[in-house]
Order: structure tokens, then sequence, then C-alpha cells
């Protein structure tokens, strides 16, 4: 869309002009050369793994590309204390898993076994596998984009 086209424009000339910064608190101000600031940033919250009831809204497809979910489907992931399960668009699924700090390692899920149309048993093996791939919980090629089951958006899945 055209609004978010010019805010990155606009955020990639700041970036271009910056020759200084400025770490207060909480705070990171990039300067610019006559000591203005053209940026601010602010930490972001982390959100913790479990607890929270993740609804997927895009997975690697396996090709190297990021894909959205099929309209009509839910892939969902519930992380509690060393299992992560949820709905896989048709079956539900149930896979063990590890942490070290921010890396996870994700075992190979078991599903239910029920049938339904080629594109999401297609979709399905897709998201599973994308589960597997993971390997840091910010790993932007597996499932990072997620959301809370409140549609609030949240960075990592």
């Amino acid at each position: 869309p055209e609004p978010l086209m010019n805010q990155e424009t606009a955020f990639l000339a700041a970036l271009g002009s910056v020759a200084g910064y400025r770490l207060d608190a909480d705070t990171l101000t990039l300067l610019a050369g006559d000591g203005n600031p053209v940026v601010l940033l602010a930490p972001q919250e982390q959100l913790p793994l479990f607890g929270i009831n993740w609804q997927v809204t895009g997975y690697n497809n396996g090709t190297g590309g990021f894909t959205s979910v099929l309209a009509d489907t839910e892939l969902t992931a519930l992380f509690d204390d060393a299992n992560v399960s949820g709905s896989a668009g048709c079956n539900n699924y149930s896979a063990g898993y590890e942490t070290n700090g921010h890396t996870i390692s994700i075992g190979l899920a078991v599903t239910s076994m029920k049938m339904c149309p080629e594109e999401i048993m297609t979709q399905q093996s897709a998201f599973l596998a994308a589960l597997a791939m993971a390997a840091t919980r910010a790993d932007h090629r597996a499932i990072v984009r997620g959301r809370r089951r409140t549609d609030e958006h949240c960075g990592v899945a």
C-alpha cells in the first residue's frame, strides 16, 4: 500500500542522514550531522513463548518463500513446558521442543488422521515442515509471523 511505501521511503532517507546517536535510558536517538534527532527507537516487549495461543499468519513454504495461511483455515501453536500443539489447518498436531536461550529445536509432529482437500493437506505438510525448521525463536524463515488470538500482532511465534 502506498502509505506504507511512503513511510518506508522516509525512514530509509532518515537512516541515510544519520551521523551519530544518543542513548538515554530506554531510547536510542539517531542524530543527523547537525545534531537534530532523525529517528527515535525504543525496545520492544519480549513476549513469552508459552502461555499464548499463537495464530500463525504465515510460514516458510519450503522453497525459500513466506506464504500466508489459506482462507478458511487456521494454523495455531500453543507452547507448554515441553510440547507445542495446535491446529495444522486440517488436523491437530503435537510435537516436543527444547529451548536454550533464544534457540529452539522442535521435533517431528504427530497429527490426527483426518483427510481434507489436497490444498489444505499441502499447507499442513508445509507448515509442519516449517515448524521443524525453526532454529531460533526469531527465525523469520520459519514461523515467526503470528498473532495472539486477540488479533494483537506479535513478532515471534
